[in-house]
């Protein structure tokens, strides 16, 4: 029974067991070993104060408040076809959604003319376009 093959056995690991620093596996510049020196002799960075950790969530709601706002009135735009309705339609009680067709329209692009349009030709003498 000894004289029968194992099978192998691995324990596939994707991360190690316990975190080591990051260290430096080879130098080639003479810059990176300078930088990587200095790397080291720098003191560890002390944990952010109290101050610093509360203005941190401050700047983090406020963005996520920002996100939500902006998320809102992109809804808001599809619901109406695209453009925000105005205070008047805002206070209409019920489904004012249907009112949205009477609302100002956007002023429309202007159309391209071609060579050949009336508007397009010059007046006798003059080169067209003028």
């Amino acid at each position: 029974m000894d004289d029968e093959p194992q099978p192998d056995r691995c324990l596939p690991q994707f991360r190690p067991a316990a975190p080591e620093p990051a260290r430096v596996l080879k130098e080639t510049w003479r810059t990176a070993v300078h930088g990587h020196g200095h790397a080291r002799d720098l003191p560890p960075a002390p944990p952010p104060t109290p101050v610093e950790r509360a203005e941190a969530e401050r700047r983090a709601r406020l963005a996520q408040e920002t996100a939500e706002r902006e998320r809102r009135l992109a809804r808001e735009r599809r619901e109406w076809g695209g453009r925000l309705p105005g205070d008047v339609l805002r206070t209409v009680g019920g489904n004012g959604s249907g009112l949205r067709d009477f609302g100002p329209r956007p002023p429309a692009r202007p159309r391209r003319r071609g060579p050949g349009h009336p508007a397009r030709r010059g007046r006798a003498g003059s080169p067209p376009g003028l």
